[in-house]
C-alpha cells in the first residue's frame, strides 16, 4: 500500500469512526460528514480508490462488507459467463483449458478458428514471464495454438486459460460500461465509453488508450436489471464488444473495480466518489440515470491521438478533451519529466506495433 493509500486509510477510519460517537445526525452532517465528503472527493478524484473507501467506511461503521463472499466468484471469468448464461446476456462461446491437467493433443476445440485465448486468472498469469508473452492471443490455426500453448507451458504457468470464439471488430467496436450500485442494490448511474484506441504493446494490448462518449440505452438497462438481480453493490464495469459480423454486442467480463481508464466517468459528468459518499454517508437515494455528456479522454498526447485517428481513417471530432495521466493537483518537475518519458514510450510503442 502506497503512502497516499495509507494516508487515506487512516483519515477515513478516523472520520468514519467519529461519525457515530455522541453526536446527533444533524451534528454529524454539519461536522465530520461534510469534511468527509469534501476531502473524500478530493482524495479520490482520480477515480482509483472508491471501492477501497467503501470498505473502510463500512468497516469503521461496523457494517457488513457489501461484496463479502462474492468477490472471488466474480473474479473468475468462467464463473461470470455462467451468470451471463443464466440471465440471457450475450457472451462469447468458450471452453476452459487447464494447464495443470489438460494436454493439447487430447483437447478438442468446440468452435472454428480464429479463436482468442486469454488467462482466466490474470493476476496469477502476471507472475510468469517468458519470451512472446501477451495479454491475450488471437489464434488462426491449430499450429499457432500448439506454439502458444508450448510457450505458456514452458513457463510453468499452472492456471487456466479461456479459449473463446473470436469476435470480429476493431478499436471502435469496443465499449466500457460502468455502474454504481447503492448499498440497497439499486443501480443509480451508468456511464458508457466507446474505445477510440487500444494500447499496442503485446503485454498491454486491449488496455484503453483513448475513449469517447457513447450511449447504449438498451444494454445499460439490461445490465442494470442484471446487477440488481444478483444483489451486487458498489462500482463495477463491463468490457463489451460489438461484433460487426454477427451484429450483436458481446460482454467479455465484469470487473468489480475501476480500471485505469475510469477517469472517463468523471469526464462524462459523473463523479463516482460523490455517489459513494452520498450513498454510505448521507443515505441519499437517487433515480437511475445514464450519462450522455460529450468527451474524449486519452492517455496519449492530443497531437498523437489526432495522428492515429487520421491514419486509421477515423473521423472523430475531439470535444472536451481530457488527459487522465495529468492532474493540476500533481504538477511538479519530477512528474513532468516522468510524463515526457511516458509519452515517448507511448509514441514508440504505437509506431512499433501498429499495423
Amino acid at each position: 500500500m502506497g503512502p497516499v493509500c495509507r494516508q487515506a486509510e487512516g483519515w477515513l477510519k478516523r472520520k468514519a469512526q467519529s461519525a457515530g460517537q455522541g453526536r446527533s445526525t444533524g451534528e454529524q452532517a454539519d461536522g465530520s460528514q461534510k469534511v468527509l465528503k469534501k476531502k473524500g472527493i478530493f482524495l479520490f478524484r482520480e477515480q482509483v480508490m472508491s471501492t477501497f473507501a467503501t470498505y473502510l467506511i463500512e468497516e469503521a461503521r461496523g457494517g457488513s462488507k457489501p461484496w463479502a463472499g462474492r468477490a472471488p466468484f466474480f473474479l473468475w471469468k468462467e464463473s461470470f459467463y455462467s451468470l451471463c448464461e443464466k440471465y440471457n446476456l450475450n457472451y462469447p462461446k468458450y471452453q476452459i483449458y487447464d494447464f495443470s491437467k489438460d494436454k493439447l493433443e487430447n483437447y478438442k476445440i468446440k468452435f472454428d478458428y480464429p479463436i482468442f485465448i486469454k488467462p482466466a486468472d490474470s493476476v496469477l498469469y502476471s507472475k510468469y514471464e517468458f519470451v512472446g508473452k501477451q495479454k491475450g492471443y488471437k489464434i488462426n490455426s491449430y499450429s499457432e495454438l500448439v506454439k502458444v500453448i508450448s510457450l505458456i507451458s514452458n513457463s510453468n504457468y499452472p492456471g487456466k486459460f479461456i479459449f473463446q470464439e473470436y469476435i470480429y471488430g476493431n478499436d471502435e467496436s469496443m465499449y466500457v460500461l460502468t455502474f454504481y450500485v447503492s448499498k440497497d442494490n439499486k443501480v443509480q448511474v451508468a456511464t458508457c465509453g466507446n474505445i477510440l484506441m487500444h494500447d499496442r504493446s503485446p503485454k498491454l494490448i486491449g488496455n484503453y488508450s483513448a475513449i469517447k462518449e457513447a450511449y447504449l440505452k438498451d444494454l445499460s438497462f439490461a445490465l442494470k436489471d442484471f446487477l440488481e438481480s444478483i444483489k451486487f453493490t458498489g462500482i463495477c464495469h463491463f468490457d463489451i464488444e460489438y461484433d460487426i459480423k454477427r451484429k450483436k454486442y458481446y460482454i467479455f467480463e465484469m470487473n468489480i473495480r475501476q480500471g485505469r481508464s475510469n477517469f472517463y466517468t468523471y469526464a462524462s459528468g459523473v463523479n463516482l466518489c460523490e455517489y459513494l459518499i452520498d450513498d454510505y454517508i448521507y443515505n441519499k437515494e437517487k433515480e437511475f440515470e445514464i450519462a450522455n455528456k460529450p468527451f474524449v479522454v486519452s492517455i496519449i498526447p492530443k497531437c498523437m491521438l489526432k495522428y492515429c485517428l487520421n491514419k486509421n481513417k477515423q473521423k472523430i471530432k475531439i470535444k472536451n478533451f481530457y488527459r487522465f495521466s495529468l492532474s493540476k493537483y500533481d504538477i511538479n518537475i519530477v512528474r513532468y519529466l516522468y510524463q515526457m518519458k511516458w509519452d515517448y514510450h507511448i509514441i514508440h510503442d504505437y509506431l512499433k506495433y501498429n499495423k
